[in-house]
């Protein structure tokens, strides 16, 4: 197996154009954006498009087996250099089968997590190679935004990531979101000269992490009127809940924060934020406050009351 410090983007970059490619890749890691372009890139680097059709299995139900994945994988191609069989997310043990893969077929197992004591892994390492893609790195991911939005500097470029959540251990904030972003950018800011950290941010579906920050300050503050009106620019249920849920991680780190300023594994931003935040209030408000906001997760959950007048009431409480 290939080892490498390097992020799995660049070096699958290079053993596509290589055409060095094993009979079985495995790819894992919570950047499903880059598990799916590289599926996409390994199709299409080996596929006919002309008998794709033929060619290219998709494995991803339930009640797929092992036997239909091995038969799929034992099928010479058509018109391709290979074929290619995807087998994703679903739990079939193929580690009898791993070394008698014919050289005609690529297999490409994709997972959210892998166990590495478990012999599919080790047989994987062996002959074939994992890929565990994690967040891009800065360098990396100033590459990517550059070949869609060039005009945006490097540097406008890590304080949005940064500001969005993208580098944060627990981040919901991924390249779906980011590529959505960046798509947004293209088509509103077209013709103007430099694209910025600011109109990124004006934006972009993270702008509603930092409204959670701004609804709690002034709910705190007693700027009731402010919150609510805040509060009112989200109208479906959907937004609604996220919301929520921002607000309780929110108030999570602040109460955190309150207790360990140094605390790790944060978004920089997200920590100095909180710490300004709380620095302004007692920790026991912060964890009623934290306590109240969990007591409504229960209440929209059981259908006791509506999502948006409990949000209503904890503003009104807090």
């Amino acid at each position: 197996m290939y080892k490498t410090q390097e992020h799995p983007y660049k070096l699958l970059k290079r053993v596509i154009a290589s055409k060095d490619l094993p009979a079985v890749i495995l790819l894992h890691g919570k950047e499903r954006f880059m598990i799916e372009w590289a599926i996409k890139s390994l199709k299409n680097a080996v596929v006919n498009p002309a008998t794709e059709s033929m060619d290219y299995t998709l494995f991803n139900e339930k009640d797929d087996t092992e036997m239909e994945i091995i038969a799929a994988c034992e099928t010479l191609p058509f018109m391709s250099e290979r074929k290619v069989v995807v087998v994703k997310d679903i739990d079939v043990d193929l580690s009898d089968y791993i070394s008698d893969i014919p050289n005609t077929t690529l297999l490409i197992i994709v997972q959210n997590t892998v166990d590495k004591r478990k012999s599919l892994y080790k047989k994987i390492e062996k002959i074939g190679l994992a890929y565990d893609f994690t967040a891009l790195d800065e360098a990396t991911l100033v590459s990517w935004v550059h070949k869609r939005i060039p005009n945006i500097s490097k540097q406008d470029i890590l304080m949005f990531a940064t500001t969005a959540g993208y580098f944060d251990k627990d981040r919901s904030y991924e390249l779906f979101s980011f590529e959505n972003d960046l798509a947004k950018a293209k088509a509103l800011y077209e013709g103007k000269e430099v694209i910025t950290y600011e109109d990124m941010l004006a934006i972009s579906s993270a702008d509603t992490e930092n409204n959670a920050f701004k609804l709690l300050d002034a709910a705190f503050s007693d700027r009731k009127s402010e919150a609510m009106r805040m509060l009112n620019e989200y109208e479906n249920i959907s937004d609604i809940l996220r919301f929520h849920g921002l607000l309780c991680s929110q108030l999570e780190i602040m109460v955190e924060a309150r207790e360990n300023p140094n605390i790790a594994g944060i978004n920089p931003y997200r920590l100095k934020k909180a710490i300004e935040a709380s620095s302004k209030l007692s920790t026991a408000r912060l964890k009623a406050a934290l306590s109240a906001c969990y007591k409504i997760e229960n209440e929209i959950k059981s259908g006791r009351i509506d999502a948006r007048l409990s949000l209503e009431l904890f503003i009104a409480k807090i």
